[in-house]
């Protein structure tokens, strides 16, 4: 019997053990390696956090700094609660709260002091706000109906604004009207003038102005002029999808200034952009589709590069979402030809998304729900039909390409080749050669080349590439650092990695100067992974000529991005 107790009490003291190393977040002989985040594997998950992703590297440094203190032989209760960021049951109760320097008791007299001094600067600053509140209030009390109507309708617009957008919102038939209507808003200092990067000069409500309009009650009573703002935001929302409609012009493929305009305009009304497909995105599903899906195909080329793909897989499947939850029958009578291309756009704009997320899987079907729409396009182009709509034309071949670069993933090298082909035949035939459609189909023949072990052909090809992007001015642009990776990729199959080196840096150059650029955002890259495969490309050259410490430098700073950016 005495063996058998002595038995059981060694056996309760290994379990207490093991019990302690699985509950402690570092317990164990292997605590070290399960900690590197080096040992981690790529697809780890990621944890949500707001608007972000945190990488498990950073939620790994969060839980070893708090469980710091905890201890081998703390009890499992107490364990438990250290792990989840709260004190003890035990310490918690028997805590002295009577004492100034316990760190749950009440709070010094210096401290009731400091907080005294505190509470009579925020009081003063109050004061001050209020006083200034009503001078505001004062201000506009003296306006004429007309000149608050105005203000109240400007105040939709976030940030500063051109004089026609301010127009457009206000319902004035030209700027020169809507200058005259804003002229008392001037004077009683509620709108201001400004200068962009661009030299334009642009208007803004005052900062007390915006504050006047956010917290003043009463400022909307009345229905005139409660109905004022959803007017306003109506007019705003029909404005900005047509501002985006202008940027939406085949020459964004053919020349590279044009696109890099037209990105640069976006980035100039990013603040009401983003404004715009906030208030698209609201109201019942019935009505709310038709109008955000306006709003993202109005210049689906100029969104890839302009906004995050994270956002617009937000929308988009917002947008198609509010579709599938209308009735089949009203939609069917409702829907007009455009709409069915519009929805096609829409689903190929998800497709494209997912795709700059390197969500595979996701991406593959609304791209084959578009190609289906688009097909009797690209067939009647294979006839000789004549094609007025060219945005249509540089769509349905665009449905083709990332169904190409779908196989290609795949490793269906064969049928991606037929694909590609087909797509180079309608471009040539619809005058379309000299595009960066055409540029992404023969970049993407550069690949099977390389995966045929048509290694020369595959360098003459991406040399003529290179040359056709420079000669449409896209030799600072993020294209011509993909086709350079490219390039190297095929030097480093011909064993010539100085040369592969050479022209991975020469890309890097490119991604990253494009980034410093003195927009008034910095611009998006669309393709998450590209500064970073240009890296790893670089390491490979670099290993390929014996400098192994740097190369295991570049891919450890690869690897260490990969992760925050969610991929």
């Amino acid at each position: 019997q005495q063996q058998q107790q002595q038995q059981q009490e060694e056996f309760s003291v290994a379990g207490e053990a093991i019990l302690a190393e699985l509950e402690s977040p570092r317990g164990g002989d292997d605590a070290a390696a399960f900690f590197d985040p080096i040992a981690l594997p790529e697809e780890a998950d990621l944890r949500f956090l707001g608007s972000g992703y945190t990488s498990v590297k950073d939620a790994i440094a969060t839980e070893q700094e708090g469980s710091e203190n905890s201890t081998s032989n703390t009890p499992s209760s107490q364990r438990r609660a250290l792990h989840q960021g709260r004190p003890p049951l035990a310490a918690t109760n028997s805590s002295n709260t009577t004492t100034a320097t316990d760190d749950f008791g009440v709070v010094s007299a210096a401290a009731e002091e400091e907080d005294l001094g505190l509470t009579a600067v925020i009081s003063s600053e109050l004061q001050t706000l209020d006083s200034e509140l009503e001078a505001v209030r004062r201000a506009f009390s003296m306006l004429s109906d007309v000149a608050r109507h105005a203000l109240l309708c400007l105040s939709v617009l976030p940030k500063c604004f051109n004089v026609s957008g301010a127009t457009a919102v206000c319902g004035q038939a030209s700027d020169e009207e809507c200058l005259q209507l804003l002229e008392p808003l001037f004077s009683a200092n509620f709108v201001f003038t400004c200068r962009t990067l661009a030299l334009e000069t642009r208007l803004e409500l005052t900062a007390k102005a915006k504050l006047f309009l956010s917290t003043e009650p009463g400022v909307c009573d009345g229905k005139e002029i409660a109905s004022l703002r959803p007017v306003a935001e109506e007019r705003f929302v029909a404005h900005f999808i047509d501002v985006l409609e202008r940027l939406n012009t085949i020459n964004v493929c053919k020349l590279g200034w044009v696109r890099e305009q037209a990105m640069q305009r976006f980035d100039q009304e990013r603040a009401s952009l983003d404004r715009l497909f906030e208030l698209a995105s609201r109201g019942p599903s019935a009505t709310m589709w038709r109008r955000l899906m306006r709003a993202l195909v109005a210049a689906p080329l100029v969104l890839r590069f302009c906004v995050t793909a994270r956002t617009r897989v937000k929308y988009c499947e917002l947008a198609l979402d509010a579709l599938q939850q209308c009735d089949p029958a009203l939609l069917e009578a409702s829907l007009a030809p455009a709409d069915t291309v519009r929805i096609a756009r829409l689903e190929m704009a998800l497709g494209e998304a997912y795709l700059d997320l390197l969500s595979l899987r996701k991406a593959e079907q609304p791209i084959n729900r578009a190609l289906v729409v688009y097909e009797p396009v690209l067939t009647a182009i294979e006839a000789g039909e004549n094609m007025e709509d060219i945005i249509l034309v540089a769509d349905s071949v665009l449905a083709l390409l990332l169904s190409a670069n779908l196989h290609l993933i795949r490793q269906d090298i064969d049928e991606a080749y037929v694909i590609l082909v087909r797509a180079l035949k309608i471009l040539t035939g619809a005058q379309l050669g000299k595009t960066t459609l055409a540029v992404n189909t023969l970049a993407n023949l550069v690949s099977i080349n390389v995966c045929r072990g048509q290694l020369q052909k595959a360098q003459d090809l991406s040399t003529r590439v290179l040359e056709v992007l420079a000669s449409m001015k896209y030799d600072t642009m993020p294209i011509y650092a993909d086709v350079l990776g490219i390039t190297a990729i095929v030097d480093l199959q011909l064993n010539q990695p100085v040369k592969a080196e050479m022209s991975f840096r020469a890309a890097l150059v490119i991604v990253n100067s494009w980034g410093s650029k003195k927009w008034f955002d910095i611009p998006v890259q669309h393709c998450l992974d590209l500064d970073l495969w240009l890296l790893k490309g670089l390491a490979r050259s670099l290993a390929n000529q014996g400098k192994l410490v740097d190369s295991q430098q570049l891919l450890d700073r690869a690897k260490r991005d990969w992760l925050p950016r969610g991929l």
